[in-house]
Parts: structure tokens; C-alpha cells; sequence
């Protein structure tokens, strides 16, 4: 009589080892994929703890691929050195012709895809109140020894450096950018819009500065991934770049 019992527990030890095997098979399967974003804070994109809107629809759109994900914050100059020299396989950032030397984006016929981009992110050009320069869509306008202040790393600071714009990219945040210009460091600076419009709800920041009525730029965003990554698994970057297609569309 006493056997039954036993036996029973028995049975439903190897019935549940049973129904954990498909799953622990399943992740010893699954293709490490290491992200990395920039470790400040770049609202609502890119947040702590992975609470971004980049970031949550990179994780569901690979939840259902044979992919371990994982996503490190770090500052942002390190994240594309070290997808550069294979410590990453990806990085959630815009398209530069610079980065396609070790990275590659999701294309269509010879050309990027913007139907599987991860997301958009306006910029907006700010001053204080009462300064002289300015931006009309096209140029900057600046006194002279003034400068336009860009967060360190971003795409279109080298562009700026390239057109003659004389820049600081010492800022390693927004909020940091819109503090320099408040202080008068910086005579404009470029900050991603929906920060900028948080920033300047509070009201001594809002008496000191303004945003300008011509955006500066749209710049989309994307999963890229390094090149021996895709080398190493080619379908399964086409799946991962479709898949953040689909998560999107409910975001717009």
C-alpha cells in the first residue's frame, strides 16, 4: 500500500520533466543576440531598464524567434565601438555611411528599408530667449565664437563638423544640452523634440528658452546588426528586421 504513493510521485516527477524539456531545449537552441543602446536617458525612445519604446518593441518582436535577447546600456561612443569590434551584435541607432563599415541595416532593392525601421525621432532646435541665433530650415545663423551644441555620438554632429557648423558634442544627454544653453555655453542646441517639449513645461525653463518653429531633422531608426552576425545567421536577420516591421504597426 505504501508503494502507491511513491510510484505516483514518481510518475509526476517525469511527467513535469517531461514538460520542461521542449523549453530548455528551445533556449539551448536559441541564437544569443547582444543589443546595446546608449545609457542615458532619451525620452521616450530609449530608457532605464529597458522601459524605452525602441526597446519594448525590439523585445516583442523577437519573443517569438529562436533569440536570446539581451540589451546593455552603456554610453553611446562605447556601444558603436564595441559593436564595431564584436562585443555587440547590434545596436538600436540611425544610418550613417560611416556605420555601414561594420553594420549592417535592413535594405530593400539596393536600398535602406524604411518600412522596417523601429521607429522615428523628431529634433528640434532650441535658444534663449532674446538670443540672435537662429535656423531657418536650411542654415544655422551664429554669432561669432557661438556654437551649436549636439549630444556626443549621434549621427548628425560629424555632418554638421563636415558643413563647417562649428558644434560642441560634449553632452552625453539631452538635459544636458538644454543646462548648457540655459547657462549660455551653447548659443542652440539640437534636442530630440519630445524631450524638449517635457523639458520646457517647467516654468523657469520655459521663461529662458524657446524652441524654434523649423524642426531640424526626422531621423528614422534602426536595428542594425554587425556584419559577422549576419554572416553567421542571414535568415534569421531578415526574420528579426521583419518581425520589428509587424510589432510596429500598431505603434503607427
Amino acid at each position: 500500500m505504501r508503494e502507491g504513493p511513491r510510484i505516483s510521485w514518481l510518475l509526476a516527477l517525469i511527467w513535469m520533466a517531461a514538460m520542461a524539456w521542449p523549453a530548455h531545449a528551445a533556449d539551448a537552441s536559441a541564437t544569443p543576440l547582444k543589443l546595446c543602446v546608449q545609457d542615458q536617458p532619451f525620452y521616450p525612445y530609449i530608457l532605464p531598464g529597458g522601459k524605452g519604446s525602441f526597446q519594448r518593441l525590439t523585445t516583442q518582436a523577437v519573443a517569438q524567434l529562436p533569440v536570446q535577447l539581451s540589451i546593455a546600456e552603456v554610453p553611446w561612443p562605447r556601444c558603436l565601438r564595441r559593436l564595431q569590434d564584436g562585443q555587440f551584435d547590434g545596436a538600436i541607432g540611425g544610418w550613417t555611411a560611416e556605420r555601414t563599415a561594420f553594420a549592417v541595416f535592413p535594405m530593400k532593392n539596393g536600398v535602406i528599408d524604411p518600412q522596417r525601421y523601429v521607429g522615428a525621432i523628431r529634433f528640434a532646435v532650441y535658444r534663449r530667449k532674446g538670443s540672435m541665433a537662429d535656423w531657418d530650415g536650411k542654415q544655422f545663423r551664429l554669432p561669432a565664437g557661438a556654437t551649436v551644441g549636439v549630444q556626443r555620438g549621434f549621427s548628425f554632429g560629424e555632418t554638421l563638423k563636415a558643413n563647417g557648423v562649428p558644434i560642441d558634442a560634449h553632452s552625453t544627454s539631452a538635459s544636458q544640452l538644454l543646462d548648457k544653453l540655459a547657462h549660455g555655453r551653447n548659443d542652440l542646441v539640437i534636442v530630440q523634440k519630445a524631450y524638449g517639449d517635457l523639458a520646457l513645461q517647467e516654468p523657469k525653463l520655459a521663461g529662458m528658452i524657446e524652441q524654434l518653429p523649423l524642426q531640424y531633422a526626422e531621423l528614422d531608426i534602426y536595428l542594425m546588426l554587425s556584419k559577422p552576425f549576419q554572416a553567421a545567421h542571414p535568415d534569421l536577420v531578415e526574420q528579426i528586421w521583419n518581425a520589428i516591421k509587424v510589432a510596429r504597426r500598431p505603434h503607427g
